[in-house]
């Protein structure tokens, strides 16, 4: 099944009343294991971060705490240009432990769901 194309049947294991009362809009939660049922790879993990701009401010590595950039990018000259890029070991050990990316894009429109397709990924 391919996640970004295919609609994902998504679990919290708590119902919709529940959820919108304790949750939506007040406080923070991490629903592990909410998608179940489909096949992801690391190369697909890769792309979406690959797809980003890991440099700008808004775009956060969090583990438990805000992962410091210096611990996951590295810098290079391009073309006479300063880029960024991942350091693809370190970020995969994150996610293995549980971490998450963050955006404020991701998180004005709730997109947690590709986080947690990420951990199903970690097993």
């Amino acid at each position: 099944m391919n996640f970004i194309e295919n609609k994902l049947d998504v679990d919290f294991g708590i119902d919709k009343k529940e959820f919108s009362s304790e949750y939506l809009y007040k406080k923070p939660c991490l629903f592990r294991k909410a998608i179940q049922g489909i096949d992801i790879s690391w190369g697909q993990i890769s792309e979406i971060y690959e797809r980003a701009d890991a440099a700008d401010r808004s775009f956060k590595l969090m583990n438990g705490y805000e992962v410091p950039k210096e611990e996951y990018l590295e810098s290079y000259v391009n073309v006479g240009r300063l880029e960024y890029r991942y350091i693809k070991p370190v970020i995969y050990d994150y996610m293995r432990k549980g971490a998450t990316r963050r955006t404020e894009a991701a998180r004005a429109a709730g997109a947690g769901a590709l986080q947690e397709a990420a951990h199903s990924c970690a097993g």
